[in-house]
């Protein structure tokens, strides 16, 4: 619930994980497993009308796939929550991945006019 004072959020950023792993490197599959419940009730919280998935990890557990980033974008997926709740989801490549692949911006602009253009039930 938005506070009476406080006007609702146009946009909500949440990561994966709660805690940043040692050394900066990929979290455990054990430290996405126990981070996930945590963002799945975010979810159910905020009720997002979209949500768009910033790379392959993030990806992979919120739709629970082995798919990588190449075959999930593009599309619309949804994300079905705890509350009954239906929402379409997409997934584009993480900002680290354009460092290394810069040519992959134009499809990361694919993907956020592809996130716009969906329409909200409210």
């Amino acid at each position: 619930l938005v506070p009476a004072w406080s006007p609702p959020a146009t946009m909500y950023f949440t990561n994966l994980l709660k805690c940043r792993p040692l050394l900066n490197r990929s979290p455990a599959a054990s430290e996405i497993q126990a981070c996930l419940p945590y963002l799945l009730q975010q979810i159910d919280i905020v009720q997002p009308r979209r949500i768009l998935v910033l790379g392959r990890m993030a990806a992979q557990a919120l739709l629970q796939t082995v798919d990588d980033v190449e075959a999930l974008r593009g599309k619309v997926h949804t994300l079905t929550t705890a509350s009954g709740q239906r929402v379409p989801v997409v997934v584009t490549w993480h900002p680290a991945a354009l460092l290394l692949r810069p040519q992959s911006k134009a499809d990361v602009w694919e993907d956020l006019n592809l996130a716009r253009a969906i329409q909200s039930d409210g």
